[in-house]
């Protein structure tokens, strides 16, 4: 398996992450996806992955990585 592909605990967490209502919010406000896309919240993933993030540092990190 290659490491840098999150693992489920990690997914989980971060698609929990998604449904927090601070970051619901801000992607509402950003209808035109200038700041956030699948792309670039793909991405926030990848980062989390590659600092080797403990999931319950997500919520820290997110607007950071984004």
């Amino acid at each position: 398996m290659d490491d840098d592909f999150p693992q489920p605990e990690e997914r989980a967490a971060f698609f929990t992450l998604l449904e927090d209502e601070h970051i619901q919010s801000f992607l509402a406000r950003d209808s035109c996806l200038k700041i956030s896309d699948k792309y670039l919240l793909a991405m926030v993933l990848t980062y989390f992955r590659r600092a080797n993030l403990r999931t319950e540092e997500y919520r820290t990190y997110f607007f950071p990585s984004l």
